[in-house]
């Protein structure tokens, strides 16, 4: 669980989902360089295909339909105004944010995010999934938003022995773009393969991340390494660019584009700036003491396959 700092969480509680709690298990921090590009201008068209799949919850207020357009519009806030202790050197300081996870779709009628992120079923009544949120995005059309119908399993455990946290939800009809993807079915990826994530950070526009890697134990991990490497039966750990709003996001094993796991858990998003006397996003090395992005491995997701096409 993630420990904020006063400033970072009074500045979180007025920001992007301003009537909305802060996310109960975040995952967020930039390890080296910032790996973050736009979906839509990164050089691997198989990527950009298996973005369509992926997803931002938010808010059914946020959400308002046009019948006659057939359009949702939804309220144009800037991540600057969103969070106003941010320095303004922060990237995408200014594009609009809109919800608090991420999902992704394993069949057209069904999502797979954390489990933290959808817990309780008046979280399925008062949400909604919108697909193809991007940088230029002003409003969705009425066939990229959908509706949760219901909760099908939800697991939110993080104990000295186990870690699951996902849910499976139902929408309310198929998703038409839809995309074939594969998993991995089978053992683990080894320490060292690398990743890529799809999500939406801060609840901004669609993000991809490369640049990472699967990492041995951090320093907590090593205070109790028997007990981690028991409890790490269901998780894995990795430098990925992550931020709040990520949690739920697909991981993705950058050669084969096979979906790894979701990610779940991390370590803090900002720290201050002392000069400036703002919020910037905080920066460690890519040494394997210093990773707390934790992915939820999708083989470990009892009933999964049962979901996937």
């Amino acid at each position: 669980m993630k420990n904020l700092t006063l400033l970072t969480a009074i500045s979180f509680i007025t920001s992007a989902e301003a009537l909305e709690k802060l996310p109960k298990a975040p995952v967020e921090i930039i390890y080296g360089k910032d790996h973050r590009e736009e979906i839509q201008e990164i050089d691997d068209q198989d990527f950009i295909n298996l973005s369509k799949n992926v997803g931002i919850k938010v808010r059914n207020f946020r959400l308002n339909y046009d019948q006659e357009k057939e359009i949702f519009d939804f309220k144009k806030l800037k991540l600057g105004e969103a969070n106003t202790s941010l320095c303004e050197s922060e990237r995408f300081y200014d594009q609009w944010v809109l919800g608090s996870c991420t999902g992704f779709l394993i069949n057209p009628t069904t999502l797979l995010t954390a489990g933290h992120c959808m817990q309780i079923e008046s979280d399925c009544k008062n949400f909604s999934w919108a697909f193809n949120f991007s940088k230029e995005k002003n409003h969705f059309l009425k066939n990229e938003v959908y509706k949760c119908s219901s909760i099908i399993d939800q697991k939110y455990i993080y104990t000295e022995k186990e870690v699951l946290d996902y849910a499976i939800i139902k929408l309310d009809r198929p998703v038409e773009q839809f995309q074939k993807f594969k998993t991995r079915k089978l053992g683990r990826p080894l320490i060292g393969t690398e990743l890529a994530i799809i999500g939406h950070p801060l609840g901004l526009p669609l993000k991809f991340a490369a640049g990472a890697k699967i990492k041995l134990m951090n320093e907590e991990e090593l205070k109790t390494p028997l007990k981690s490497f028991l409890r790490k039966e269901n998780y894995m750990t990795a430098n990925l660019d992550s931020y709040g709003g990520n949690s739920g996001s697909p991981v993705y094993n950058f050669n084969t584009k096979k979906i790894e796991g979701v990610l779940i858990q991390g370590a803090e998003d900002f720290e201050l700036n002392e000069e400036e006397g703002c919020l910037v996003s905080r920066k460690v090395s890519n040494k394997h003491r210093n990773v707390f992005e934790k992915i939820l491995r999708i083989n470990k997701i009892p009933g999964i396959n049962q979901f996937i096409d």
